[in-house]
């Protein structure tokens, strides 16, 4: 399922060592981003109100993979340029992307939020990818 791969990818971007999941449904993944395993207060509680169809495209999912494996987040903001972006990007993937492909699909990257949980329920803090 993409919108796991996502949503995993997403999280470990901003930092979880392991991603968690306890539920998956037709409109929602569920689980647990895991900091450090060795603490149980490193653990923040999400959910992804998601369909299949709501998660963002596989040039998306490789973009964010990028971004994670690259470590170009700082907390939770990118910290290279747009121009530097699409050179990595192109270089990773092997094709050629414009400055409008890029951005589109840096904004689906960007328009996912995902509501942390406290005692099992959304308490208004989420987690967001920004430039």
């Amino acid at each position: 399922m993409r919108r796991v791969a996502f949503a995993e990818a997403f999280l470990r971007a901003l930092g979880a060592a392991e991603v968690q999941f306890s539920a998956v449904t037709d409109s929602c993944v569920e689980g647990t981003a895991v900091y450090d395993a060795s603490d149980p207060e490193e653990r923040q509680g999400f959910r992804w109100h998601a369909t299949e169809q709501d998660a963002p495209s596989d040039d998306a999912l490789r973009l964010l993979k990028l971004i994670r494996d690259e470590k170009l987040l700082s907390i939770d903001k990118l910290r290279v340029s747009r121009d530097d972006l699409q050179q990595r990007f192109q270089d990773t993937c092997g094709k050629t992307v414009d400055s409008s492909e890029l951005s589109a699909l840096l904004q689906a990257i960007e328009g996912i939020e995902m509501p942390m949980l406290d005692n099992g329920k959304e308490e208004g803090d989420s987690f967001f990818i920004h430039e």
